[in-house]
């Protein structure tokens, strides 16, 4: 009965070291991974085409790191537009953690191909849209 019992004991503890719980980070490195949302949205103007595809990520390129966008920048690439607009607590953000925004936010984190939207909800209050001319 005791070699029953150990062996048992043993096995559960085996068990447990099998399937570890996944490492969790109470302070992540971006806002991208704590408050934020997005969704894929667009009308029937956006598509999957090859330079449709292009000019949206050339338009979101257009902001430019180390410079300071205040409130509301739109670029517009061909048919697409990047737009960024902010009307919060601080309302400023360098155009590297904008493009951030649409590139991991939109493309990676929704899960998009072309168009789609992303909001902090950091107090700035700040609003990614990646959208088709005319929507």
């Amino acid at each position: 009965m005791k070699v029953c019992y150990t062996l048992f004991v043993l096995g559960f503890a085996n068990l447990s070291l099998a399937s570890p719980a996944p490492p969790i980070s109470e302070n992540p490195s971006s806002v991208l991974f704590k408050r934020n949302f997005g969704n894929c949205n667009g009308c029937g103007k956006c598509n999957l085409s090859n330079t449709f595809i292009g000019n949206c990520h050339d338009a979101v390129n257009k902001f430019q790191s180390g410079y300071n966008y205040n409130s509301h920048q739109r670029f517009t690439v061909g048919e697409c537009y990047a737009d960024w607009y902010c009307n919060g607590a601080y309302p400023t953000k360098d155009g590297a953690d904008i493009k951030n925004v649409f590139n991991v936010g939109i493309y990676q984190k929704a899960g998009c191909q072309a168009c789609g939207e992303w909001w902090l909800e950091d107090g700035s209050n700040c609003h990614g849209t990646i959208q088709a001319k005319g929507c």
